[in-house]
């Protein structure tokens, strides 16, 4: 659940807000309550529900200089307990929440004990008497975090639209941020938020504030060092340990535990595992899945009744039609963070309502899943760098004979094995064209991102460490727990952890690509724990034929939205495109073209954001 700091300093004519005023910035957010707030002497009032606060004792903390009473608000979850145990020294089991574990290690080892945790958090702590202000985010992004100083307040937040709708902030749009959506380029440059006056802290970030001085320093993951595994049978061995730690990780200390279930390879072991684990413990694993029976190609539900068969569970199933797919275009559909939407919004959603009526607190979701393995475009560059050139010549010759040399440029493994030397040997690359449907100001807009994060170039495979430790893997998930907020339900992705990333990073591109698979360490890590049937199947579950219902569906309710109800999007992009791909349905012979499909998707996500925010 999220968190906010609201504080007033150097004018006197300033102040907090009051407690209306922070119950209505809580409903802006649409966050269920209940609500606490603590009074932080005159420097601030924290807003936050009670499991995520924290008293920092005043007596003997090892920081003298951020002695005294304080108080930790806390979002998000610790991966690292049993090492922070360790730490405090502490011989019995703790059963305090997270916030205080962080208060508990804050006391004894001061402000520089924050990079040591792990896990996917935000985290604030107040000294009062010193006027300090400490805001941590994890090295992984796995929750936000964002600040805004205007006219001598300050705020934290762990989200976004709560600084947005304090009074006296300012929630104008980022018109950079909005053409860069709306131009298909993902992520977003690191720092920037849809609203111009309010920053997002970067993965690895720490913001020390006293005074009125701020500094932001940050703790990025390093690499592992000279232990590589080149061994197959031993990587599989660690990389089977360490993802059963993390899903171990993100399962809570008690209490039923949520899954949504699809029948790939990323859901599907962290829920096998899961299950394990909870039932050692006496608790269950729940699966939800939905199921689309009128479209083969995107039905799952052979796949997920045989997984929940040999696990011993009964799966919540949800059934899917056309009408579900870009069917919400109410206040329900509108993230307060961003301008955008998911198509299939109302279906994620129905998951986490499943998820909270059969008493969840937790909910698991693999979608970091594919962040973590390197693209096959690296299999190549990565033979060569560890010296293996007869691997390295079969595969070319492979891949050639594969693609009759006629469709070589096609080939993923040859097309990105190019892309990778062309940009790193021959030339630097060159700056994107804007895309057509931009309007002109919108072309103006749009910024030249900054490479990040700037350590990547640490790593051997500085793409594959930016994919893992960069914006591609924080934003959008972080993002996500808006919604699950809206049910009292918490996502966790077993993915998103530091010991496996750093992990990963050090094993040989080979190991996710071998035998004619992708993700070939991950079926060689399941196996015996889940049917092979399951484990070595290929890709099922493609969505688009549930897109193209939906937008067929439901392609004149969209078009009144964005030409009739909503036209701010026409600053940003041409309307003749979205029009006429609206005016044309997606049959057997023609549909419209795809990426005008999405940016229409995306104009239809900042109008409802547009209509949310202005009332």
């Amino acid at each position: 659940m999220p968190f906010g700091l609201f504080a007033a300093w150097q004018q006197p004519g300033y102040c907090v807000p009051d407690l209306s005023e922070l119950k209505a910035i809580a409903s802006h957010a649409l966050v269920p309550g209940p609500w606490t707030l603590e009074t932080c002497h005159e420097l601030a009032l924290a807003l936050a529900p009670p499991s995520q606060l924290a008293s920092i004792n005043p007596h003997e903390s090892a920081d003298q200089h951020l002695a005294g009473a304080g108080l930790v608000l806390f979002d998000g979850f610790l991966s690292n307990r049993p090492e922070l145990k360790a730490l405090l020294d502490h011989g019995s089991q703790r059963s305090e929440s997270d916030a205080d574990w962080v208060a508990a290690v804050f006391r004894k080892m001061g402000a520089n004990s924050l990079s040591r945790l792990k896990g996917n958090f935000a985290v604030c702590v107040v000294c009062p008497r010193q006027r300090r202000i400490l805001a941590v985010r994890d090295r992984l992004g796995g929750r936000t975090l964002y600040r805004s100083r205007i006219a001598g307040r300050l705020a934290v937040a762990s989200r976004s639209a709560m600084i947005a709708a304090l009074p006296g902030f300012d929630c104008q749009e980022d018109s950079g941020f909005v053409a860069r959506r709306l131009a298909l380029r993902f992520p977003p440059e690191m720092g920037h938020t849809a609203f111009s006056s309010i920053e997002e802290l970067a993965p690895g970030s720490q913001w020390h504030w006293e005074d009125g001085a701020g500094r932001l320093i940050r703790s990025p993951l390093e690499p592992a060092g000279d232990n590589e595994l080149s061994d197959p049978a031993e990587a599989v061995e660690a990389f089977a340990d360490t993802f059963c730690a993390a899903v171990d990780s993100t399962l809570g200390r008690s209490g039923h535990v949520a899954v949504m279930l699809s029948g790939g390879m990323d859901s599907g072991p962290a829920a096998v595992v899961a299950s394990e684990k909870l039932t050692a413990r006496n608790d269950r694993l729940l699966p939800v899945s939905w199921v689309v029976p009128g479209l083969p190609r995107a039905d799952e539900s052979r796949w997920i009744s045989e997984l929940c068969d040999f696990m011993g569970c009964s799966p919540t199933t949800i059934p899917v039609g056309t009408e579900n797919v870009l069917a919400e275009l109410g206040g329900g559909a509108a993230n307060p963070d961003l301008p955008g939407l998911n198509p299939y919004r109302q279906l994620v959603n129905a998951c986490y309502q499943s998820a909270a009526d059969a008493g969840c607190r937790i909910v698991l979701n693999g979608n970091a899943g594919d962040e973590l393995y390197p693209p096959p475009g690296l299999l190549l560059p990565d033979l060569w760098r560890r010296g293996e050139y007869q691997a390295w010549l079969r595969m070319i010759m492979c891949r050639l004979l594969r693609t009759r040399f006629i469709a070589a440029h096609r080939d993923p493994f040859l097309r990105g094995a190019a892309r990778h030397w062309r940009q790193r040997w021959l030339r630097p690359t060159r700056p994107k064209a804007p895309p057509a449907w931009l309007t002109p100001w919108a072309m103006e807009q749009l910024r030249v991102p900054e490479a990040w994060p700037p350590e990547v170039d640490t790593f051997p495979l500085p793409d594959y460490a930016r994919q893992v430790l960069g914006a591609s893997m924080a934003f959008g998930r972080a993002h996500e727990m808006a919604w699950c907020e809206r049910f009292g339900i918490e996502r966790r992705d077993p993915f998103q952890n530091e010991e496996l990333v750093r992990l990963v990073l050090d094993l040989p591109v080979s190991f996710s690509y071998r035998e004619g698979m992708d993700k070939w360490i991950m079926r060689q890590a399941m196996k015996g724990r889940m049917p092979d049937s399951l484990r070595l199947k290929q890709r099922t579950g493609l969505l688009h034929s549930l897109f193209h219902a939906g937008w067929n569906a439901h392609r004149q309710k969209l078009h009144r939205l964005l030409f009739e109800e909503q036209r701010d999007w026409q600053r940003y992009v041409r309307p003749e495109p979205v029009h006429k791909a609206l005016q044309t349905p997606v049959g057997s012979d023609r549909r419209p073209d795809r990426r005008i499909m999405m940016v229409t998707v995306q104009c239809v996500g900042h109008a409802l954001w547009r209509q949310y925010l202005d009332g």
